[in-house]
């Protein structure tokens, strides 16, 4: 099992709560999804004052998305709501951590921000996301966000390959540009799906062109343009009223 290190992001936490200042929702962003989640454990054990592990602590629960849809959906924001709602059961507070939290859909991201504007006195709600950006404004405005820096540019290119996402991703190169263009007009529809997607693109492109780059190979110019392509159209999804669909068509064209 791999250790990742959060001392930092640890120690920053647990002086707040030592000094009583402890903040009602915390976003991690920006890290390795594994390394933000032993983090929000850590947190979870200090403010529950139990090393977590060790048996089921009924003052915690973790969302994670939904295994069919890959989606966390307005049901499970309307349960965690009302897990909230009851009081803690043997601690000082009841912890609640959503493992990537920009997985969810505009109505539930809608549920989760009524949660936010009335925060309950003994609830920590933990963020996980690797790609804050998709998140409403809003919310990320109500929760402070603790930065996490990767500790790789996932070089697991086999963990990667192992998804269905990328999965889809690479069979793209087998059919044809009208059944890219295809895809890229249906993803459009959704603006957050496609910034996920491009999100997932982006981190296995980087494994492969780091590969690439160690063998020194002849693709080393080829994935650095599709990098650069997903990247500036992860920037634009994220920033501006750009065409969704011509630029996702970008990267179609460039497979």
């Amino acid at each position: 099992m791999q250790h990742y290190s959060f001392e930092k992001q640890l120690a920053q936490i647990a002086h707040s709560i030592n000094e009583g200042r402890i903040s009602h929702a915390y976003l991690f962003s920006r890290g390795d999804i594994e390394q933000m989640k032993e983090c929000a454990l850590s947190v979870a054990g200090l403010l529950l004052e139990q090393k977590i592990g060790e048996g089921i602590n009924p003052d915690l629960t973790i969302v994670s998305p939904e295994t069919d849809s890959g989606r966390i959906s307005v049901e499970q924001i309307r349960q965690f709501r009302s897990y909230l709602s009851l009081a803690p059961h043997s601690s000082p507070y009841k912890v609640a951590v959503i493992e990537s939290a920009e997985r969810m859909g505009e109505d539930a991201q809608s549920m989760f921000l009524k949660l936010l504007e009335e925060p309950k006195g003994q609830a920590v709600i933990i963020l996980i996301a690797k790609q804050p950006d998709i998140l409403l404004s809003t919310i990320r405005s109500r929760t402070q966000e603790i930065r996490f820096a990767s500790q790789q540019v996932s070089l697991d290119v086999k963990r990667y390959e192992e998804s269905e996402t990328i999965r889809k991703f690479r069979d793209l190169r087998k059919v044809s540009l009208s059944e890219r263009f295809q895809y890229a007009a249906t993803l459009s529809e959704d603006n957050k799906e496609s910034l996920f997607m491009c999100s997932e693109w982006l981190g296995y492109l980087r494994a492969l062109m780091i590969g690439e780059v160690k063998k020194k190979s002849l693709h080393t110019k080829r994935l650095k343009r599709l990098v650069e392509l997903v990247d500036d159209t992860m920037s634009c999804l994220s920033s501006t009223n750009v065409n969704a669909k011509l630029s996702l068509e970008r990267i179609m064209l460039a497979l």
